[in-house]
């Protein structure tokens, strides 16, 4: 049976089973979509091990900064990002791709409207920022900062900086006063912290009401940075619009075909789920 699947380490909350298979069936084909746990420093097996059945694989952490050396081609943003979050499996070869970039630009511009913005705070320095970062340009950002734990080292998104050609102000998370300066002039706020690493600065954050935050996670729902933000006044955007058009994208590269955003909207409507 043909199938793609998502791999990473954890995949249990993964929501990619659900909208995948939405859009096989919305686009009338028999395929699969499957879990895979793949822990740290297993990928290469993984993918030497691909059957013929496998159309593609939904990478996620924590191995979107590994993949590249495993794979024949690899596209032009995923090189710049250094993130690859999706591996197209066709005719023996295996090509890698960033759809995260294309997420969050469409995620924002489907929820907000076409805009500029100026001045974009991303918050964490991993693979994620990375894809941020890319988005931020796409976005007509031309005052990029950073908010982190750390900046340096090869797979930290400072490097990332550098490739794709902009200089962002950096700002140590540890030191919440110039952190929130940073939140307070931005005009989009596009948070990468998992979980609650954004504690230090979400009870006292101070954002402008016309600031709108983007929170790439989902769950638990609605996150403890998505709840602080829309409590301080600004519009707060789910991780699940970013999910939504990452996966669309994702679609059309297994498939060569394209849904609508209705149908994997429709999809989670369907188990319960609201953005």
């Amino acid at each position: 049976m043909t199938y793609a699947a998502v791999v990473g380490d954890p995949v249990d909350h993964s929501l990619s089973p659900l909208l995948h298979r939405a859009a096989y069936a919305h686009l009338g084909l028999d395929w699969d979509y499957r879990r895979m746990r793949v822990r740290a420093g297993e990928i290469a097996r993984v993918l030497a091990d691909l059957d013929g059945d496998c159309v593609g694989l939904s990478v996620t952490m924590p191995h979107k900064q590994d993949l590249a050396a495993h794979l024949d081609h690899v596209d032009g943003l995923a090189q710049a990002t250094g993130a690859i979050n999706t591996v197209v499996s066709s005719a023996g070869m295996l090509a890698g791709f960033n759809t995260d970039v294309y997420g969050i630009v469409e995620a924002v511009r489907a929820q907000v409207g076409e805009r500029t913005w100026p001045r974009v705070c991303i918050l964490g320095a991993g693979a994620t920022a990375a894809s941020a970062m890319a988005a931020a340009i796409q976005l007509g950002c031309r005052d990029l900062s950073l908010v982190a734990r750390a900046f340096s080292g090869p797979k930290r998104a400072a490097a990332a900086a550098h490739r794709l050609g902009v200089h962002p102000t950096l700002f140590p998370l540890a030191h919440a006063d110039t952190a929130q300066r940073a939140l307070a002039q931005a005009d989009l706020v596009i948070s990468t912290l998992p979980g609650e690493a954004a504690a230090p600065i979400a009870s006292q954050v101070k954002l402008r009401p016309d600031t709108v935050v983007l929170d790439v996670s989902y769950a638990p729902r609605p996150t403890p940075w998505e709840r602080a933000c829309a409590e301080a006044g600004a519009t707060a955007l789910s991780g699940l619009h970013m999910l939504i058009h990452q996966a669309l994208m994702q679609v059309q590269l297994f498939s060569s075909r394209q849904v609508s955003p209705e149908i994997l909207y429709g999809a989670l409507e369907e188990a319960g789920i609201t953005p």
